[in-house]
């Protein structure tokens, strides 16, 4: 038997010896992404990722986005590019209901649904009872990535479908092996849900990349790690988004939210935070406030006590939220006043 599968391997040719004159003749086509570019290095096409986080940051609800907005070929997900003409994803999940999908893909669509035709472009199994590292789940696993040719792959998460000891190298190597191979063999980029090491004096100062749980090769075979740090919660999960590629630039991180009432990721900046603070002052005063009493709100909740410049912060940072549609500006008789766009009254 073994003497077959080396012939086999053999016959295979897996080793393509160039000279680099050769390789500077003709040179390998440019990489290309699912989502990001070379500047950022984010999702390449048949790459291997890992999305990890500490828990409840919602790497779930991340998976499903990008697989929503690849589906709709929407041109970007979190103000980053996603390939012209989407693409299909195939999640392998284990911890979710199939009935609480059907919930979260419901609350998802609200805000920009699927025609029937997109939403073939997702596929999602129901028994979550799946082991990679059985020869035979993996054959049906990957006979499945061969009828239904997608782009994506999710793994969700990594270590439910792993069985073997996570903190070993010679394991886990074992283990990813066969993961590998999917990117060439039928062909796709696998991304892979992951958590994070509880936080200790140890693992404190370490790079994100380097925070996920379990042995040295879960961040060393990654072609790209996709980290969520969480930070301060506001208005749910919130959280810094980095990467570490193995080819391309590595992304300047900036900060997402789940929004908790659409399901979608969101950037989330300072500039956001402070609009929604001067929507709780607007909302509690009944939906509508003169600037000077907002002004004096705001400088009170903010803990403004700089009395030369803390009129021209508090303003700027009004009118910013007014160009951000968080709030708006009314001109009345009686002076000008603030209120929360019509969406949020209603």
């Amino acid at each position: 038997m073994e003497r077959v599968e080396c012939m086999a391997l053999l016959d295979s040719n897996p080793f393509a010896w160039l000279s680099v004159r050769e390789l500077r003749a003709a040179p390998p086509p440019e990489v290309k992404f699912l989502w990001g570019s070379k500047d950022d290095g984010l999702l390449q096409e048949r790459s291997f990722m890992m999305l990890h986080s500490a828990e409840k940051q919602g790497k779930s609800m991340f998976l499903l986005n990008l697989a929503v907005a690849g589906a709709r070929g929407d041109a970007e997900f979190l103000g980053i590019a996603l390939r012209p003409g989407g693409f299909r994803t195939l999640i392998l999940q284990c911890e979710v209901h199939m009935r609480a999908m059907y919930e979260r893909f419901q609350t998802m669509l609200r805000h920009g649904d699927l025609t029937d035709e997109q939403a073939e472009n997702i596929h999602i199994n129901g028994y979550r009872a799946v082991t990679l590292t059985n020869p035979v789940l993996f054959y049906l696993f990957r006979r499945k990535i061969r009828e239904f040719k997608p782009d994506l792959v999710g793994i969700d998460p990594l270590a439910h479908m792993l069985t073997e000891d996570e903190n070993s190298n010679v394991a886990v190597g074992r283990g990813l092996a066969p993961l590998l191979k999917l990117r060439d063999d039928p062909g796709a980029a696998i991304a892979v849900v992951h958590h994070d090491s509880k936080v200790s004096d140890g693992n404190q100062g370490r790079p994100a990349h380097q925070r996920s749980r379990g042995a040295n090769r879960l961040t060393a075979d990654p072609d790209s790690i996709v980290s969520l740090t969480p930070t301060k919660r506001c208005g749910g999960p919130t959280s810094k988004l980095s990467c570490k590629p193995r080819y391309g630039r590595e992304l300047a991180p900036f900060r997402v939210r789940l929004n908790e009432d659409t399901f979608w990721f969101e950037r989330y900046s300072v500039e956001h935070e402070h609009g929604e603070a001067l929507q709780v002052i607007i909302r509690k005063a009944g939906g509508r406030l003169p600037e000077a009493s907002l002004i004096e709100a705001y400088e009170e909740m903010a803990g403004i006590t700089d009395s030369q410049g803390r009129h021209r912060t508090a303003s700027t940072r009004i009118q910013r939220a007014v160009g951000d549609g968080l709030i708006v500006k009314v001109e009345l008789q009686a002076g000008t006043f603030y209120a929360l766009p019509e969406k949020e009254e209603s």
